[in-house]
């Protein structure tokens, strides 16, 4: 009888530890990133991101840094918003890593930071220009992915494809992995 009480006891145990650890193992917040690579004459000029914040997590920033209650962000409020979320982002890389030719980067600081409300869908978004000025080459191969190595924050990159704007660039080979990755060789054409 006391062995019997003894299994139940530990089944009973590890069923609940089993189901408080998975509440620790998926995300809090999901972001659709989408990026833009810009290139010009001289080579890979940078790459503009635009980050989409679930439903849940949007309210809760636009609750926070929307003061005035308008459904858009002033200058004022998009200012306290980069200051008091996104430059804490910046100082752990904002969730980004780069490669040029298999070698990692140090993260450039972003510029140009937006935030917008999606009115219809009340959804945050914020996008950034993460400059870079890589020089064409005979091929140069490009990575980047965004992630989150904690899994509080998952990223998904719903693109299809590659979002290329500018002139005298030719891609050699492309792979986007819709978890998070962007890979492709460039050169000049």
């Amino acid at each position: 009888m006391a062995n019997n009480f003894l299994k139940r006891s530990i089944f009973l145990i590890a069923f609940i530890s089993i189901g408080t650890l998975s509440l620790f193992a998926h995300p809090h917040v999901t972001v659709q990133a989408y990026s833009y690579n810009y290139f010009n004459k001289d080579g890979l000029q940078g790459i503009y991101m635009q980050w989409e914040f679930d439903p849940m997590f949007s309210s809760q920033l636009i609750y926070n840094y929307d003061t005035d209650n308008n459904m858009i962000f002033s200058k004022s409020e998009t200012a306290d918003l980069k200051s008091k979320y996104f430059d804490m982002l910046v100082e752990g890389g904002y969730y980004t890593e780069i490669q040029i030719d298999s070698k990692k980067m140090k993260n450039p600081l972003p510029v140009s930071f937006k935030a917008t409300i999606d009115k219809e869908d009340e959804i945050l978004i914020m996008s950034f220009f993460v400059p870079l000025s890589i020089p064409y080459s005979s091929s140069t191969s490009m990575y980047y992915s965004v992630s989150d190595s904690t899994s509080y924050t998952s990223f998904f990159i719903p693109q299809k494809d590659l979002r290329l704007k500018g002139s005298d660039y030719k891609i050699l080979k492309k792979h986007i992995n819709q978890f998070g990755e962007i890979s492709y060789t460039f050169t000049k054409q």
